[in-house]
């Protein structure tokens, strides 16, 4: 260093002693600066619309045949004022099972929401998570798709109770509920589900978009309309929808619900499958007049967090 750098860092130095309080001034006057001055700023939680609706969506698994996803659940569960008559037996005999339950679900359905999944089928370190679900906020009239199978690549469909109705064979074919919601009246919602098979390889395909039709990388799907089914819900009932065995399946075929929940055709050795169940919740649904409000303590206090 010469000797006139030298000098300039002593006079600076000299400058910060002579200072009441020396450096350490400057840094006590920040502690002084105002909280308004001091606070980082943080963005405001969005809030959803006054007319959102928030839906729980959790699958359990089970193996095919348990008692918990059988008799000792469906007793429990309203079967009757959730459908009519008419759709209630075209949905049963093509293999689903639709029902509502409360806010306070009955014990075999706390037995499953409350179970991990531990099936043999399942690698290590899948036993070890809890349920599989997820939570989505829709508006009055939105739609979302509910993926009920993983990718079968090969399940042929027997559809029962329509005239004419041949068995589709589907490669690559994955099951999915399209389902709408509504807003009904105050506290009510009604969910509407449409079955759908989308199948083959993802093509580059005409849909409609918001004003005009768009090109979509998707798979081919088939609209099952006569198996749409629609629930009424209050804030904090469920909706359970799974499958039932249909009798005297043909060999190499199955029904839509047992596609959907299943994913194949009954082992002719006897061995069990794994067997989903769907529930969806309504979780929350604030009033027009009504800021975005925390869920309702009757509807969550029997039910574990959603893991994601």
């Amino acid at each position: 260093m010469t000797g006139s750098l030298r000098l300039l860092w002593i006079a600076l130095l000299a400058g910060f002693a002579v200072l009441p309080g020396g450096g350490c001034r400057l840094i006590d006057g920040l502690a002084e600066l105002p909280p308004s001055v001091m606070r980082v700023n943080k963005i405001p939680r969005l809030q959803p619309p006054p007319d959102a609706i928030a839906l729980d969506i959790i699958f359990v698994e089970r193996p095919e045949g348990d008692r918990l996803l059988g008799t000792d659940l469906w007793p429990q569960v309203d079967e009757v004022s959730s459908l009519d008559l008419a759709t209630r037996n075209r949905l049963r005999e093509n293999g689903f099972r639709v029902g509502v339950v409360g806010s306070r679900p009955p014990v075999a359905l706390q037995t499953l929401l409350g179970l991990r999944t531990d099936f043999a089928a399942e690698p290590d370190a899948e036993k070890q998570k809890l349920l599989i679900g997820r939570q989505i906020m829709l508006r009055s009239g939105g739609e979302t798709e509910i993926q009920a199978t993983h990718i079968l690549e090969q399940c042929r469909v027997k559809l029962r109770g329509e005239p004419d109705s041949p068995t589709r064979d589907y490669t690559l074919a994955r099951g999915l509920f399209r389902v709408r919601v509504d807003r009904q009246a105050e506290g009510w919602t009604r969910l509407e589900f449409t079955p759908q098979i989308h199948h083959g390889q993802h093509q580059l395909r005409h849909v409609a978009g918001d004003q005009t039709w768009m090109l979509n990388a998707a798979q081919e799907s088939d609209t099952y309309h006569h198996e749409r089914f629609a629930v009424n819900l209050s804030v904090g009932e469920m909706a359970v929808v799974s499958t039932q065995p249909a009798p005297q399946e043909a060999a190499g075929t199955c029904t839509l619900g047992r596609m959907f929940f299943v994913g194949s055709p009954a082992d002719p050795t006897g061995q069990p499958g794994i067997q989903r169940l769907l529930v969806i919740r309504v979780s929350n649904m604030p009033q027009e007049d009504d800021p975005w409000q925390e869920s309702v303590e009757t509807s969550s206090s029997t039910l574990p967090a959603i893991q994601p």
